[in-house]
């Protein structure tokens, strides 16, 4: 009982020192959400019947954002997890303030908790009490349940459990440093090293692996790994989940563990860290070298990708890795000492951050990785796909969709497009793969001549995509360019004419008539219906797959 009445006054006295950050917190979320919402809903109310139902629906669905996902909430929230974070711990980077603060006849776990925890329970307490009047105010101007339902508290749910997290990793900041301003850019680096590593590693893919192709399905991993890579990332992440509708419980169950995980470190890095740490950039001297190579790193590669593109020789590649990593790790050696002297401190470390640079950057500059060169065995591949960017461009890829308006509740429908790779690589499958694999022969061949030439393309140029399925399941994708040569259009004739590269490019051959309700006919005037019953119609559907499927490549040149 004493010890839980002493961490209730401890409480209480720290609400007390961060008043301030109280009054703040009041102030951000009642101009954020309380006062908008009254504005909005006076307006709403004093509408008049001469007013447009469009104009009504507007304001309905603002006054229904405001109470859900509301930007500049999410700023203040945002704001408030870092000043609290920040204005709870900031005695541990001053020296005099920690001896006193330790001196405290209070245990240091204890200490930790009562900071911890009043930021994220004092912010939520003011977050709903301010919430509550605001949906009080929105159901008397008659905007109904129908419409805001549940999302103020699911909204209120996930954007408490995000700040949790984003306020314990500005906590994690805190206690890894000694200095307020090396904190704050401590929980830049968490926020952002992710998203940034992930689109960095895109971009070196992208700039030396020349045959590397964007799938559907690697475009989706990549946005995975983009939202799941830091705090900040995975917040937006779900708020444009929870606009599509989208209320992911598990994965909000995973972020609220991943917070308790944090925590526990905190707390033990508390409780392990030294009283002298106070005004030194690093806390724990063991997470300088980590922390140094995996920001240094990266910086390098950056720096000589970007002095590539300037000017694509090796000189200026090596150049800009090298300044790169000399400007990078110069610039975190005095951080570390704060002193301008130590720039060139830790010369081993130096080198060997901008040898793996230098040796990252000319691996992906002449494929020591074997990447564009690399042609599958026959015998582990079960099925291909190919897809050809210039003789089937005419195609159009998508679906009917049927979309209820926000507005007047009436159904419309809609063309969904859809890329011609994610149809085709995904729909065809080619049981003869050895006119596929000497067409990649043949891209390689393309992709060694245009290292050769220093990278320089030829737009004269055309690309075909290959996709393998292999025999243990995995899909490889591959795309290369190539000028027009009698070889390469033997190769393409063979595939044209086999039905299964058919079946997979031309979604009308998959169509049945009962999907059929309507046949246009379009040159360069407006569409014109043929006007034709059913039977008609889905005669005219069979003798056009019929006849399309018997198409050669040479017919087609010719006609």
């Amino acid at each position: 009982m004493t010890s839980k009445s002493l961490c209730f006054k401890l409480m209480k006295e720290d609400v007390k020192r961060r008043g301030w950050m109280v009054a703040l917190t009041i102030l951000g979320i009642a101009f954020a959400i309380l006062i908008p919402v009254a504005i909005k809903s006076g307006e709403f109310m004093d509408l008049g019947p001469e007013i447009s139902l469009y104009r009504r629906e507007s304001l309905r669905n603002q006054i229904a954002r405001l109470l859900s996902v509301n930007g500049f909430a999410v700023v203040v929230l945002l704001t408030a997890s870092v000043l609290w974070a920040v204005s709870g711990f900031q005695y541990l980077h001053n020296r005099k303030k920690v001896d006193f603060f330790h001196s405290i006849p209070v245990k240091r776990h204890q200490l930790f908790l009562v900071n911890y925890i009043n930021g994220i329970v004092i912010p939520g307490l003011i977050y709903l009490f301010l919430l509550i009047p605001s949906v009080l105010l929105a159901y008397r101007a008659g905007i109904g349940a129908d419409l805001i339902g549940m999302n103020p508290w699911k909204a209120y749910l996930f954007h408490m459990v995000y700040y949790s997290l984003m306020y314990t990793t500005t906590v994690t900041a805190m206690m890894m440093t000694g200095n307020v301003v090396i904190a704050l850019l401590g929980t830049g680096v968490f926020c952002g090293y992710g998203p940034g590593l992930i689109g960095l590693t895109f971009g070196y893919l992208g700039q030396w692996f020349h045959t590397f192709f964007m799938s559907a399905e690697k475009e989706r991993q990549f946005v995975l790994w983009l939202f799941c890579s830091s705090p900040f990332s995975s917040y937006m992440g779900f708020i444009s989940d929870f606009e599509k509708g989208t209320f992911a419980v598990f994965r909000l169950f995973k972020v609220f563990l991943l917070t308790i995980a944090l925590a526990v470190a905190c707390c033990l890095m508390y409780r392990r860290r030294p009283l002298e740490a106070a005004g030194k950039a690093m806390a724990f001297r063991k997470t300088q070298l980590p922390i140094k190579v995996l920001l240094v790193i990266p910086v390098s590669v950056a720096f000589g990708m970007f002095f590539y593109i300037l000017r694509s020789t090796v000189t200026w590649l090596i150049f800009g890795t090298v300044c790169g990593c000399v400007l990078s790790h110069c610039l975190i050696e005095i951080i570390y000492h704060f002193d301008f002297r130590k720039l060139f401190s830790n010369k081993l470390h130096l080198a060997a951050c901008g040898a793996a640079s230098v040796l990252l950057m000319l691996a992906g500059k002449y494929d020591w990785y074997g990447y564009d060169t690399w042609i599958p065995n026959p015998s582990k591949v079960e099925s291909a796909s190919i897809l050809f960017d210039f003789y089937d461009d005419w195609v159009c890829y998508g679906q009917v969709n049927k979309v209820k308006s926000a507005y007047d509740g009436e159904i419309r429908y809609q063309w969904g497009v859809d890329s011609p790779a994610s149809y085709c690589l995904e729909q065809m499958e080619l049981s003869d793969v050895s006119p596929v694999l000497k067409l990649a022969e043949e891209g390689v061949k393309g992709e060694r001549e245009r290292r050769k030439n220093r990278g320089k393309i030829d737009y004269s140029s055309e690309w075909f995509t290959i996709q393998y399925c292999m025999t243990n399941g995995k899909k490889v994708s591959r795309c290369y360019r190539y000028s027009k040569k009698e070889g390469i259009e033997e190769l393409y004739r063979q595939i044209y004419d086999s039905q299964e590269y058919k079946e997979g490019t031309y979604p009308i051959l998959k169509k049945t008539a009962q999907e059929v309700v309507g046949v246009y006919v379009k040159d360069f005037s407006k569409p014109q219906k043929v006007e034709a019953d059913e039977a008609e119609r889905s005669l005219l559907l069979e003798t056009y797959q019929k006849e399309w499927r018997k198409l050669t490549m040479e017919e087609r040149q010719k006609t």
